[in-house]
């Protein structure tokens, strides 16, 4: 394989994680409509030990890297649920 096939893959798969983290953000909007408060740690916690069994399956991702990326989706995702949240009437 070439480089220039090399970065060929690793743009598709950026675009694959873009697409999902937008798919990921649209469900968090729409749960958060069934929710009586934006943060829920029990639910945050139940999703990084989630993490980080799951990252015993992945011998390059770290357990603490993983942990760090999800910890950021989980504050974006309450800050569109918090925007969303004000714009409504």
């Amino acid at each position: 394989m070439t480089l220039e096939e090399i970065r060929t893959q690793i743009n598709k798969i950026d675009k694959q994680i873009l697409e999902k983290l937008n798919r990921r953000m649209i469900l968090s909007l729409q749960a958060r409509k069934f929710k009586s408060r934006i943060k829920d740690p029990k639910r945050e916690t139940q999703i990084l030990n989630q993490i980080k069994k799951e990252t015993k399956d992945y011998h390059f991702v770290r357990k603490k890297f993983a942990q760090k990326i999800f910890k950021k989706i989980i504050q974006e995702s309450c800050k569109i649920q918090n925007m969303k949240r004000k714009e409504e009437p």
